[in-house]
């Protein structure tokens, strides 16, 4: 995939052969800008593919950011787990990027006890609870349910 996108830069980039017998006439400014536009269009098309689209990232320690979301739907995930947890301590997070961003986390809700939570963050900031998964252990992979 990445040596399709680098042809097709190195297309961009090299001087093409006139096929005109009186070529236009563009100014240097305006040639630089567009080849500048095809090099940038060419290095977001190849980050985007280089990353799974629509698939969730890998498993990570938790950031600030995703403690405070994790906390923020506790007391929907303890209404859908029909309990309480006495700890709660977000371990480490998967994300997928969608019409907003949906959350896989593993937290500790004791000694050995863990969950693996499902929320979403809609693009206004809402934070939604969506499913959770008891009896898991520190080693078990977070993987989409």
């Amino acid at each position: 995939c990445n040596h399709f996108f680098e042809a097709l830069l190195a297309s961009f980039l090299r001087p093409s052969p006139p096929r005109y017998t009186s070529a236009p006439s563009y100014s240097p400014d305006t040639m630089a800008a567009s080849r500048f536009a095809a090099v940038v269009v060419l290095a977001l098309l190849a980050v985007v593919a280089a990353q799974s689209i629509g698939g969730y990232g890998t498993e990570q320690p938790v950031t600030s950011e995703v403690i405070k979301h994790c906390r923020a739907v506790q007391p929907q995930i303890e209404a859908l787990a029909q309990h309480s947890f006495s700890t709660y301590e977000p371990v480490t997070y998967r994300a997928q990027l969608v019409n907003g961003v949906n959350y896989l986390a593993k937290v500790q809700v004791g000694p050995a006890a863990f969950v693996h939570i499902r929320f979403y963050l809609s693009l206004d900031g809402t934070l939604t609870a969506v499913t959770v998964q008891e009896n898991h252990t520190l080693t078990d992979a977070l993987v989409p349910f």
